[in-house]
Parts: structure tokens; sequence; C-alpha cells
């Protein structure tokens, strides 16, 4: 996963939940294409309820890649 982008958000909810003891709605989707084995895609969602999404509400698209990784969507497979 794109894993710098991914735990940015994921901190961001993480810290805000911590900080304030506040619901968060969240929600993270996979993106397949065709019969692959591996997401080729995430989308990420957050809304802080208590404040109506003042704090953070966000949607996030994020790719499936990561720096110096090869992956074969199709077969899993990754070097």
């Amino acid at each position: 996963m794109n894993i710098e982008v991914i735990l940015t958000f994921e901190n961001m909810v993480a810290d805000y939940i911590n900080e304030t003891n506040h619901h968060v709605s969240y929600r993270v989707t996979t993106i397949f294409e065709g019969n692959n084995f591996v997401c080729s895609d995430v989308q990420m969602e957050a809304y802080f309820v208590e404040d109506n999404g003042k704090g953070i509400c966000f949607y996030v698209y994020c790719y499936n890649v990561q720096s110096d990784i090869t992956i074969n969507y199709a077969s899993g497979d990754s070097s």
C-alpha cells in the first residue's frame, strides 16, 4: 500500500480520537480491477461526529503503489 499517504490519514484519525475521545465515522474501501488478487486502489473516508466534520472531514483516493516495489496485481506477487 501507499504507506506514506495512508499512514498520514490513519494517524490523523487516531490522534483526534486520543485527544478528544470523540467518535469518528471511518470507512476504507478497496478497489479491485477485474479478477486481480491485490487491490489497485483504496478509498479512505472520515467524518468526526461530535463536531460535524469541523475537526476533520476527508475523502482520499490512494493508489496501491510502493516505492521500489513492483506489484503484480493479478497474481499477488511483489518484488
